[in-house]
Formats: C-alpha cells, sequence, structure tokens
C-alpha cells in the first residue's frame, strides 16, 4: 500500500531519503524543481485551503507545500527551496531513492 511521507524540515534530511513506487512526499516548501532522474514527478508549490459547504477558503500568505510522486523506480535528485519566496529563501538539494 502506497504511503504519505512528510517531510517537514528538508534541511535536515541527511543521505538520500528512501521510498516506494507509488508514495507521495509531503513536503513542507515555497517551491523546487527535479535536478535530475525520472522517478518522481514533482507538483505545487501549493497554499492551503479548506472546503467549507460548497465555498473554498484559501489561506493568506505564501506557498508552502510541495508533492512528490514516486512514478518508477530509480534515483532523482531534487532542489528544494524552503522560507519566504518573496524574500529569504534557501535551496536544498535532496537525493531520493525510489525502491520497487
Amino acid at each position: 500500500m502506497a504511503r504519505l511521507i512528510e517531510l517537514t524540515h528538508v534541511k535536515n534530511s541527511h543521505g538520500p531519503v528512501s521510498i516506494r513506487v507509488g508514495d507521495v512526499l509531503l513536503i513542507s516548501a515555497s517551491g523546487g524543481l527535479v535536478q535530475s532522474g525520472s522517478s518522481i514527478e514533482l507538483g505545487g508549490p501549493y497554499i492551503p485551503a479548506t472546503a467549507v459547504g460548497s465555498e473554498v477558503l484559501t489561506a493568506m500568505g505564501g506557498p508552502h507545500t510541495m508533492l512528490a510522486w514516486a512514478r518508477q523506480h530509480g534515483p532523482a535528485t531534487l532542489e528544494i527551496v524552503t522560507g519566504d519566496p518573496w524574500q529569504e529563501t534557501e535551496v536544498t538539494v535532496l537525493h531520493i531513492s525510489v525502491e520497487e
């Protein structure tokens, strides 16, 4: 069964993060890109919103969530941007190993 794996402190991730095909990473970040590899599909950044009845309420502020889907076996390298996207940001390189 696929897992939803939350990465709240990307800067503290040492070495490759090992996940399985079908897993989804929920990453606390304001942006990012796939630097290398084709095993990961990256989506976002997203801002939080909540459905209340038939209306969707969107929070104020910057985006702070990225999603990464493990699509196939293999390595990937992501550049993850944390911090305020309009002021101070920091880029962290995240190595992912997708297992079968």
